[in-house]
């Protein structure tokens, strides 16, 4: 069996690893594919479209949110959010010792701060 080795040297300006990483792949696979041909000859492309589509943001469909969840939805630190239930500043729902927020109720608190 033929072993086959392979030495490179890839300067990346800007440190960009992306690209760097991107480059080693493309070249391992240009080399893969020239051992294949060597050996098998001519390969056939296989053309292949992949079209994969990442939502622009991700819906939460969650309608009762904890203070962590609410937080992360109105981009608010916990801190702030529970000075704001002490206060009496947003509207929550207290059952025992569990602090809970609807997120339509939590979507008009924020339309009546908005600022014109």
């Amino acid at each position: 069996m033929n072993e086959y080795r392979m030495e490179l040297s890839i300067a990346c300006a800007g440190g960009d690893a992306d690209h760097f990483y991107n480059t080693v792949l493309m070249i391992a696979k240009g080399f893969e594919i020239g051992v294949l041909e060597s050996k098998l000859g001519p390969l056939e492309p296989k053309v292949e479209t992949v079209i994969e589509y990442a939502p622009a943001q991700e819906v939460n469909t969650k309608r009762n949110l904890n203070i962590k969840e609410a937080a992360e939805y109105l981009n608010l630190s916990s801190k702030t959010l529970y000075t704001y239930t002490e206060k009496a500043k947003i509207p929550f729902y207290k059952i025992g010792s569990r602090i809970l927020f609807k997120t339509e109720e939590l979507d008009a608190w924020l339309k009546e701060r908005k600022v014109k």
